[in-house]
């Protein structure tokens, strides 16, 4: 890794960590200031949710394999999208049948390059508006993040985004729970998080594994697909609402989904 490389990682990394202590405090400041139980909970996932991660990640996931004369198609990497790195670079490396590296060194090597690109990363159309709307349109509502990124990775993406980070009550990193997507483990620890019963919760995700971990936690989950990712179509079937962007759900729609985790 060269100089400059080494000077941007740490750059991101004190940023980072600045976050973190600032995010610590508005989440202790909310723990306070709520009089009320909430009475619903929005769950986002982050990468390819509300961050535009996929683009960067399919690069990143290539890079490695570039010396073996093997490429990650958007199908494979479709299948993979959601899940812990310890899963995913199995998975895609027995796909290719890649023997020359092991999981661990083509994930630490897929994190080197991603690292790098986090300040390029935008958020998706839609995702600011949602997020607020979710925080401050209903009287007794809490959001959520629940990422399989590990806490270091979601601190560092976030420091480029403290405007979306305001808006957020809890976050539930991958590496704070036993199971990974598809197992609800993530979202049942958000849920509880936030004070809501996992059926009062809505989850977005762009992944079949986030959909169905969703679904398995007792949420009712809406689905954001990406166009990339083709031959998964029918993996969203499990979802109660597929849209193609966040920008689809307007107030209405939101009032519409509220209503149907709210209804006694």
């Amino acid at each position: 890794m060269s100089s400059t490389v080494r000077l941007s990682v740490s750059s991101v990394a004190a940023a980072a960590g600045t976050l973190a202590l600032g995010l610590a405090l508005i989440l202790r400041h909310r723990t306070r200031a709520r009089k009320q139980k909430p009475s619903v909970g929005f769950i986002f996932d982050l990468d390819g949710t509300l961050l535009d991660f996929e683009g960067a990640s399919h690069d990143a996931l290539n890079a490695p394999l570039l010396r073996f004369g093997k490429h990650v198609d958007w199908r494979l990497h479709a299948s993979i999208c959601g899940k812990p790195a310890h899963a995913w670079s199995k998975e895609i490396l027995e796909a290719l049948n890649v023997t020359e590296i092991s999981p661990e060194q083509y994930a630490e090597e897929w994190h080197d390059y991603i690292l790098r690109a986090f300040p390029t990363m935008r958020l998706l159309p839609g995702a600011l508006s949602i997020v607020e709307r979710a925080q401050n349109r209903y009287g007794h509502s809490v959001v959520a993040i629940a990422t399989s990124s590990e806490r270091k990775n979601f601190d560092a993406k976030m420091s480029f985004h403290p405007h979306l980070v305001a808006h957020i009550d809890q976050v539930v990193t991958g590496d704070e729970i036993p199971r990974g997507k598809p197992n609800p483990d993530i979202f049942i620890e958000a849920a509880r998080r936030i004070g809501v019963p996992p059926s009062r919760c809505i989850v977005f995700e762009d992944s079949p594994a986030g959909a169905l971990g969703g679904k398995r936690a007792g949420c009712l989950v809406v689905a954001i697909p990406d166009d990339r990712m083709v031959g998964i179509e029918s993996a969203f079937q499990v979802a109660d609402v597929v849209v193609r962007s966040l920008e689809e759900i307007d107030d209405t729609a939101l009032d519409g989904l509220v209503a149907r985790v709210t209804v006694e």
